[in-house]
């Protein structure tokens, strides 16, 4: 602790310096703090043991909750004229860590790693916009379940990590459900401890707040969560406008997660209302500049029926190629809510229409059979495949047309091809 003396005090601390020290000591400071008294002497000061409790309750406050709260807690510890105005400032070494490029001329820095190939580094903060029912978050819900399962995504290899999603949007029912129907149809295994989902109507965050968000790292990093999304930008922004320049501090902890984690950060967010096609593809984010400049990746989602394009409108690294994938689902029996979900890449649909052709020769010279003896039957043919994935595959056939199943005896299905198409 430096004590800064004044005019009236010499150079030699007095009694009532070394009071204020042993106060500071006694408080636990874990920095070395520097208070400026300068102009401020004892006959000034109407009580000497405020001044003690003062520092002690300063540096109390250092302690448990960082140097800015210290400074609030000083400056409210004012005495008519006596200006206690402790400038309560942090040394460099507890502030700031230093990076050189002593070895520079070695390969010290490894290269760029991938949570999904050539598409989303780790560490990273994405941003994924569209707007309303462009599939966005049912994407992004894909690409987790895909990431928490180790499975490839869209044909692209992923890095098998934890996942936690924070919702507040969707509600915790739909996010269940969905991630539920994508985890089966990806005939994934149980997921139940890499895939962790946080309601906002549970547990608040406001990224505007760091404290939340301190406490946020500590429990996402507890979990190990190397993929984690938002959902949605403005709803977890708290009191923040997002035209406004106080999304820099709403962006920047989010920054602040990934670096802490070196994980990878999905935010999805909207785009102008406005925006129809007149705005560079940058341009057309909703909100402040900050959000846009903030960000590694930027993708925009558009929809168009079944299928999506994602294309990157910034890319801070290697450029990334256009995505163009198909939602495909299957219905709950006798309901319309979802029983499994996927999307396929669909400039590379070979999977889909090896499973067809199989199916379309299992079925040939006219032959009717149950659902498990066409799976089975598919199976011996396609051996790499899972059973559930050939089950999810032949009901989106049946959907689009290209098998026909109708119900026969003890409500059995009967898969059979269509008309025209049994010889």
């Amino acid at each position: 602790v430096m004590m800064q003396g004044n005019d009236r005090h010499g150079e030699k601390a007095d009694p009532y310096d070394m009071e204020m020290l042993e106060a500071a000591v006694l408080g636990g400071a874990d920095r070395s703090l520097r208070y400026d008294w300068d102009g401020v002497d004892d006959q000034d000061c109407e009580d000497k043991e405020d001044g003690r409790i003062a520092i002690s309750e300063v540096m109390q406050t250092n302690a448990r909750d960082g140097v800015d709260a210290a400074v609030i807690a000083a400056r409210e510890w004012r005495r008519g004229d006596a200006y206690f105005d402790l400038v309560v400032r942090a040394s460099p070494p507890a502030l700031w860590r230093l990076t050189t490029l002593t070895h520079y001329d070695k390969l010290l820095t490894p290269p760029t790693s991938y949570l999904v190939d050539e598409q989303i580094p780790k560490p990273s903060l994405v941003i994924v916009y569209a707007t309303p029912g462009s599939f966005k978050s049912m994407l992004m819900m894909d690409v987790c379940t895909c990431v928490a399962a180790g499975q490839p995504w869209l044909g692209r290899d992923t890095k098998r990590v934890p996942v936690l999603w924070v919702d507040a949007e969707n509600g915790a029912y739909r996010v269940r459900h969905r991630l539920e129907a994508l985890a089966r149809g990806h005939d994934a295994a149980s997921l139940e401890d890499a895939v962790r989902f946080l309601p906002q109507s549970d547990t608040p965050l406001d990224l505007m707040q760091s404290d939340l968000v301190d406490g946020f790292i500590r429990y996402a990093g507890s979990l190990g969560a190397g993929l984690l999304v938002f959902d949605n930008l403005a709803a977890l922004s708290g009191d923040a406008d997002e035209n406004s320049g106080e999304m820099v501090r709403v962006m920047s902890n989010l920054r602040r997660i990934s670096d802490e984690l070196g994980a990878s950060v999905i935010v999805i967010h909207h785009p102008r209302k406005s925006a129809a096609g007149k705005e560079s593809a940058g341009d057309a984010m909703r909100g402040h500049s900050s959000i846009n400049a903030s960000v590694d990746l930027a993708l925009r989602v558009r929809r168009n029926s079944s299928t999506v394009t994602v294309d990157a409108t910034k890319v801070r690294d290697a450029d990334i190629a256009p995505i163009r994938a198909q939602f495909r689902f299957v219905h709950r029996k006798d309901a319309r809510e979802l029983e499994q979900a996927w999307f396929t890449d669909v400039s590379d649909t070979g999977v889909e229409q090896k499973v067809l052709a199989a199916a379309r020769k299992s079925l040939a010279g006219g032959n009717e059979m149950k659902k498990t003896d066409l799976v089975a039957g598919v199976k011996r043919q396609m051996s790499e495949l899972g059973g559930k994935k050939i089950g999810a595959l032949l009901a989106s056939a049946s959907e689009g047309g290209d098998l026909r199943v109708r119900n026969g005896a003890h409500n059995a299905q009967l898969s059979s091809l269509p008309s025209g198409e049994d010889r």
